[in-house]
């Protein structure tokens, strides 16, 4: 330059997603996996340009200008932001390396590269004093806590998301009908404290869209007084670990 410049920079925001930024919606999982029918989250930054919550019958395939599509297919929404959005994965989508594409109104699409299994349990969770206690309920529906804990010999109800495929095939972006029973097609393995279980029952919970659930009952031999440690495994993945508080 011959002589003295003035520069403006425009600065706009532009959508990213964070690097493994498509994992399972309920928890951070061993392994990097995600299951056909389940919640799945994708974390980022400028994603969408509002908070916005869809409605669940049916669900919404639109939110905040915000639409989300893998191998085609428009996807439907639980919840978008800016920095978070989760979305139910198609029934019927392929295992193996996938791409999911943002698109929110006004700003360039995004592409993010996610892996999917027939099976990719996780574990709802809540956090308690620094302990990550799964949701766990009793056979009357309240919450197991340190101040209501679980005793052997009991049957306990557990909630996650991305067991698996169900039979009959669970819909997409409906509710689960109370009746038949949508139940999970793949046997899964209920580890607490160390002790396997085989559930007494395990299927796709009636009234949501994309949670799973396992009734089990709590065997003899866990310490007392203590939480015992919980996962799930399925199809040879193990989901994130939790804890159950026991009398």
């Amino acid at each position: 330059m011959s002589a003295p410049r003035t520069v403006t920079a425009m600065l706009n925001p532009v959508p990213f997603v964070m690097a493994g930024g498509v994992v399972n919606g309920a928890a951070v999982t061993p392994q990097a996996l995600v299951a056909p029918g389940s919640v799945v989250s994708v974390f980022g930054v400028n994603l969408g340009q509002t908070t916005a919550a869809g409605p669940s019958n049916p669900m919404a395939q639109t939110l905040g200008g915000v639409t989300v599509m893998v191998g085609g297919q428009i996807l439907p929404l639980y919840f978008v932001s800016p920095t978070q959005i989760n979305f139910q994965l198609p029934v019927d989508l392929a295992a193996g390396p996938q791409t999911l594409t943002i698109n929110s109104s006004g700003q360039p699409s995004v592409t993010a590269p996610f892996t999917v299994s027939p099976d990719a349990p996780g574990l709802f969770a809540t956090v308690a004093n620094d302990v990550t206690f799964g949701l766990v309920t009793h056979a009357d529906g309240t919450s197991v806590t340190p101040d209501s804990p679980a005793q052997a010999g009991e049957t306990l109800t557990l909630l996650g998301t991305g067991f698996g495929a169900t039979s009959p095939e669970r819909p997409a972006g409906f509710p689960v009908p109370a009746s038949p029973v949508y139940a999970l097609t793949d046997g899964p393995t209920v580890v607490i404290g160390g002790i396997s279980v085989t559930p007494l029952n395990a299927y796709a919970q009636p009234g949501s869209i994309g949670i799973d659930v396992l009734q089990f009952v709590v065997p003899d031999g866990l310490p007392s007084a203590a939480n015992a440690s919980l996962a799930v495994t399925i199809g040879g993945v193990t989901s994130n670990g939790v804890q159950v508080p026991i009398q």
